[in-house]
């Protein structure tokens, strides 16, 4: 029984696990313009956390709002931003 406790604990971890890195990935990447990518880290974070807490639903979810995006487990770093059409 314990076997079957541990093995659900371990399955749910991963979903959310899996979700936060779709969520994040999806919010970084789709707002990747003009610097909102920076300016929403945080929001970004604690927004793909609270779905990740969700387990299996939270990566169901994820996986059908989410699309196209891949997985990411940390906001973009400085240098990944695109900032648009730098002007001379």
């Amino acid at each position: 029984m314990q076997t079957y406790i541990v093995l659900g604990a371990a399955a749910w971890i991963g979903c959310g696990v899996a979700a936060y890195g779709i969520a994040l990935a999806s919010f970084q990447k789709r707002f990747n313009v003009y610097g909102i990518a920076k300016h929403d880290r945080v929001t970004d974070i604690l927004i793909a956390a609270f779905g990740g807490t969700f387990g299996p639903i939270g990566l169901l979810s994820a996986l059908i709002t989410c699309r196209g995006y891949g997985l990411l487990f940390r906001p973009l770093r400085e240098e990944e931003i695109n900032y648009g059409p730098r002007e001379s």
